[in-house]
């Protein structure tokens, strides 16, 4: 998940966007967040986020990379923020996040 834009993207005020990458770094699949709503879901959990294990890695202002061990878990924290996210765009924006870390698991 990167902080920073897609080089397609640059130029404009963007949230996290979440990106699949094979191992030579190929664009599998990706969620662009030009709403910034991933950022205002982790900095709205921020207080909690201490008790996960890989999602209080992702950083609005930077990147993070997880591996195959680690997507399973993504997977089961980002669902976990769902209960706690009121607006519905958002809520549907962390579901496309989550389906496509789902897709990256056993690749």
């Amino acid at each position: 998940m990167s902080g920073r834009p897609l080089a397609s993207q640059k130029g404009r005020n963007l949230g996290i966007n979440a990106e699949w990458q094979n191992e030579r770094g190929g664009v599998l699949g990706f969620v662009l967040d030009p709403r910034m709503l991933l950022s205002h879901i982790i900095l709205r959990a921020s207080p909690d986020l201490s008790r996960t294990v890989c999602v209080r890695f992702i950083d609005p202002y930077g990147n993070a990379v997880f591996n195959q061990e680690q997507i399973p878990i993504l997977a089961r924290e980002l669902a976990d923020l769902i209960p706690s996210v009121s607006e519905r765009e958002a809520r549907d924006h962390l579901h496309q996040i989550i389906e496509l870390v789902k897709r990256a698991q056993g690749d």
